[in-house]
């Protein structure tokens, strides 16, 4: 029996980022579809059922707040794993506490961070949110686009998943 491949929507306004999210999703056999505003994200959502939704936070239309908990009304939206993206600068760890915090409230999964603000996520939040962190890789690999990186070992100290 063949393995079904699984379907991510992506719901990001930076187009750069959004097509980085669906380029690596689809590189590792991922159907990806994506969507640039929260509202849009939603119809998407509801429409094609999705495995995984990743929803930046701060969209045009409508906010990944208020669109997860749009999801959240509808009968099949009630389990999907949804995930919401922050894109913030190292100096603001408080504000993306709060607002991991916010998610979790909420009833999300988890967040997307750096490995710099992941171990206080985790202590705030426990073992069981997800940390997903962007720029992980090898000792002495090229770090490419990203300014923070950080090997898969400091990661998982930090308390990424």
């Amino acid at each position: 029996m063949a393995k079904k491949q699984l379907t991510v929507l992506v719901v990001e306004d930076e187009q750069d980022y959004r097509e980085i999210l669906v380029g690596a999703l689809t590189s590792k056999k991922f159907t990806a579809l994506q969507e640039d505003n929260g509202e849009d994200g939603v119809k998407t959502a509801l429409e094609k059922h999705p495995d995984l939704i990743l929803f930046d936070l701060m969209m045009p239309k409508m906010d990944g707040m208020t669109a997860f908990k749009k999801i959240r009304e509808d009968a099949w939206g009630k389990d999907v794993p949804v995930i919401i993206l922050t894109n913030l600068s190292a100096n603001t760890e408080n504000l993306v506490l709060e607002r991991a915090k916010l998610a979790k409230e909420a009833g999300l999964d988890g967040v997307v961070a750096s490995v710099e603000e992941a171990a206080a996520i985790r202590k705030a939040l426990g073992k069981d949110f997800i940390i997903v962190t962007p720029g992980i890789r090898p000792a002495g690999a090229d770090k490419g686009d990203q300014k923070r990186v950080a090997t898969p070992k400091v990661a998982i100290e930090s308390g990424s998943n």
